[in-house]
Order: structure tokens, then sequence, then C-alpha cells
């Protein structure tokens, strides 16, 4: 079974209201990371308190965490080597133009910097609890020297004030004057936090993936707050601890008034959480021949039987007129098991004649459409757009993701005639005009027209223990809900 990785958010999160990490969270976290998965800090605060937490988890599960991400992705940690491994500080110049431009605003701000961390001192400006404060931070608060600090790395800065008016003041000044420059996340209404740009817990989780290896498929992030958005948009699964934001919940499989759940939500949710065996020989098919999309796929990880099934990597045919990329952007929890396959008997490489319509129907409908070309290897796709503009509606308005597209072009940087030389399977556009029919098969979504070849298979038999036809239900949740209790009677017996 492949590892899970979970990176999760502190405060609102992971941390009580007396910011402590409860023990039935502590058992919760052993017992996922004693099943050989990986369990990540991915925070907002400094080290100096991140590291008490992470060990807090080690000393409780004996077990040592591999990384530890901090002040938003602003600092990477390996904790096998002890060691720093990545940092992005902000710009000196701009650090020093904010500072030097503070007094027009009736704000306060903690500034976090290499020297600051290597010596547990925050420096502060114009903060009035200093005591209240660093009882939970783990370190001393200083005021600022502007002119000392100008010479150091700063990697985070943190405002608030009891103004939002100041505060929305300091935002679109901000904005104003340093939109390429920095990432900025409004927390609340009175706190914002401020790093370098391209600083984010997304882009810090790439980042390890780059360096482990692991597929984003078998990630799942943990939080409650606009510095989480990035986390909930990188990793497969994400589960929201807090039920108002809704840019948040609107990426979230899962919502939560609050975190006083934590423990249970790790267990239902993480890759391998019920171990429940099934017979190897057990094969399911989902027959969704016929079927019209119109689903929310977050809607199948209800289905905790069919999850359990799947997450333990078996098997689950799925037949459909969609092709591949298709069948995994709509459907994606049905391939967190590597042994989800699917089978498309309309696949058939297009002949000459089948390339000749194509190649003069691109020509003249590419400033018009998106086009996504796939080929015999399912792993092969292209999806081709007119300019970037039009690929943004396109993802959004189908609430797609680019992971899903192998290779992505403009329209003006792609070789038609070069790439109808690869074998090419099927084509889907968003917008269908005068073409050859006689030559195609021709399906249509809500959203996308599907070109197959006339000349396909229809003949191929699919071997399976138990099959479920769309055709005798009435949507496909009814049809998922009777795949989930048969595998629920298949564990009782």
């Amino acid at each position: 079974m492949n590892q899970s990785w979970a990176f999760v958010d502190l405060d609102g999160t992971l941390l009580n209201k007396r910011k402590k990490i409860d023990n039935k969270n502590l058992i919760a976290i052993k017992n996922f990371v004693s099943a050989n998965n990986n369990f990540v800090i991915a925070t907002g605060r400094w080290p100096v308190s991140a590291f008490v937490y992470n060990q807090t988890i080690q000393q409780f599960s004996n077990i040592k965490n591999k990384y530890l991400i901090c002040l938003n992705g602003a600092n990477i940690f390996d904790l096998n080597k002890n060691q720093l491994i990545y940092e992005s500080a902000i710009d000196n110049q701009v650090f020093a133009s904010i500072i030097d431009n503070l007094n027009q605003f009736k704000i306060s701000l903690w500034i976090y910097s290499q020297k600051g961390i290597e010596q547990k001192i925050i420096y502060s400006y114009k903060i009035p609890i200093k005591r209240v404060i660093g009882k939970f931070n783990y370190g001393k608060i200083v005021e600022i020297d502007k002119q000392a600090i100008k010479e150091d790395k700063i990697y985070k800065m943190l405002a608030f004030s009891y103004s939002k008016q100041q505060m929305q003041a300091v935002l679109e000044w901000l904005k104003l004057n340093f939109k390429d420059k920095l990432s900025v996340f409004e927390i609340n209404s009175k706190t914002i936090e401020i790093t370098a740009v391209a600083v984010s817990k997304g882009n810090a989780i790439l980042k390890l993936q780059e360096i482990e290896k692991f597929s984003l498929d078998n990630t799942i992030a943990f939080g409650d707050s606009a510095n989480d958005l990035s986390m909930f948009q990188v990793c497969n699964r994400a589960i929201c601890f807090s039920d108002h934001k809704k840019r948040l919940t609107d990426c979230a499989i899962a919502i939560n008034k609050n975190n006083q759940n934590f423990d249970t939500q790790l267990q239902r949710w993480t890759i391998g959480y019920n171990p429940i065996k099934y017979d190897a020989k057990n094969k399911i098919l989902i027959d969704l021949i016929g079927w019209e999309d119109n689903f929310d796929f977050k809607t199948i990880y209800q289905y905790e039987n069919l999850m359990n099934y799947l997450i333990n990597q078996n098997h689950l045919i799925i037949s459909a007129l969609f092709p591949q990329w298709y069948l995994n952007a709509i459907l994606s929890p049905l391939f967190v098991s590597k042994n989800t396959i699917c089978f498309n008997q309309l696949i058939s490489v297009f002949d000459k004649d089948q390339l000749s319509v194509v190649e003069t129907y691109y020509q003249n409908n590419k400033d018009k459409n998106i086009f996504v070309f796939e080929y015999e290897d399912n792993n092969s796709n292209c999806i081709v757009y007119k300019d970037k503009n039009a690929l943004k509606h396109f993802i959004a308005k189908n609430n797609f993701d680019l992971k899903y597209f192998k290779n992505q072009k403009e329209a003006q940087n792609f070789d038609i005639n070069q790439e109808l030389t690869k074998p090419l399977t099927n084509f889907a556009l968003n917008e269908l005009n005068k073409i050859t029919p006689e030559k195609f098969r021709i399906f249509r979504t809500k959203s996308l027209y599907f070109l197959y070849s006339n000349k396909s298979n229809n003949s191929i038999s699919i071997k399976a223990s138990k099959k479920f036809k769309i055709g005798d239900y009435q949507n496909i949740n009814q049809l998922l809900y009777e795949v989930d209790n048969y595998l629920k009677i298949l564990v009782t017996n």
C-alpha cells in the first residue's frame, strides 16, 4: 500500500483552545505514523514554537517525523538531518520600504527573521501585550531596531490592528505597491500574514514532492485558515475545520464546524485508515455507459465501505464512454486505488481519413475552441487553448484541475501535423461546429463533445465478480450506495 502524507495546520486545526495537542489527537497521529505514513506539520508559526509541537508528537509516537513546514512555507526543515533545506526571504528593499512607511498606519507588527530565530527573538513594532504573547511563542519579544533588521533575512511579518479600516488600508497599500513581490494572507479582518512572493504551504508541499517523489494522490491536508488554501488546492483531499470560509470549503471533502473531532477525521480520511481485507479475486465493475455527468465527486467520500475498498488497493473497473483523463477528473476519489482501471470499448486509433478531418477541423476552429487530444497511451494527452484566459475559464467552469492534462499548449505553439503522427484515439472540444459525422462516434456531456473512431470494437466482454450498471439505478449516487452496501455485506460475511 502507498504511504500517505498528511499535512496538518496547528492553530485552529490540531491545537485546542489552550494551544495544546489533545491526548486523543496524539493517539490518532501515533496510529497514523505507525502504519508507515508521514505526518508533517505545516504552520504559519515560527520554527521555535513549531519544533516544540513536533517534539511533543515524536515523544508520544516514538517515531521521528521527516519534515516540518514553518512560516507558511518560508522555511522547510529536514528533521532527520536537523537542517533547514529551503528558505525564502522577503526582498530587502521591499522590507525596507514597508518599515519606512509604517507610520502612516495604526498597526502592530511581528517580524520573524533568520537572526531572530537563531536567538529565539521576535522583533516587534508597537506591540502592547508582550507578556501574554510571549508565553505561547516560546521566545522573547523585543522592540525593532529598524537599521539593524534591514540587514537580516526577513521570512515573515504578522500585522494586526483593532481597526478593520486600518487593516484594509494596509492590504490595499501592499497590493498596490508590492503585488508581484509579496504573498499576503488575510487571516481575519484584523490580522494579515506577509511573506515573500510564491511562499505558501502548497508550494512547500510541492518542494517536498520533488524530494520524496510521492504521488499527490496520496496526500491530504487539514486546515482552517486562508493560509491553508494552497494546501487544499495541491493535496488530493482536504479536511476543513471551519464552516464559514467558502474558498476553503469549496476545496474540502469534509467540513467541520470546529476542530474538536480532529482525531476521528484523521482516522477516517487518511489512506489505510481501516485495513479491511478483501478477497484478492474480488473485482467490481461499475458500468457507466449511458450516464451523462452531473455529479459532485466529493459525495463519493461518504461511502465509507467503498473508500475502504479502494484505499486498500482493491480492484475496480469503470466502463464508460469517456476518456481516461475525464474520468480521473470527475471521479477522482475512485482512483485512490492503483488497481482502478478504465475500460472504454470505443477506443480505436484514428485512420488517415479521420486524422485528415481532425486536422482540417482544428485549423478552422483553433481560435474558437478548447481541444483535448488523447493518444493510445492513456497517460498521454494534451489540452490546447487559444489563450490563458480561455484556459482559466474552461478549467473553472468545469471544476477541472490542470494536473489531469499531461501537456498544455497555446494554439499558436501547437503543431497539429506533428501531433497527428501519434496514435490518436479521441479528442474532446467544448464547442462542436460543422464536422463529418459519419466518420466518428460523437458523445456529449453538459460541457464537452467527445469524438471517437466509428470503427471501434463493441464486442469485448469484461470479467468481474460483481457488476453494477447505471441503467439499473436512478442516478450514480444510488449506484454507489448499492456498491457500498454490497461491500459492507461482503465484509460482514
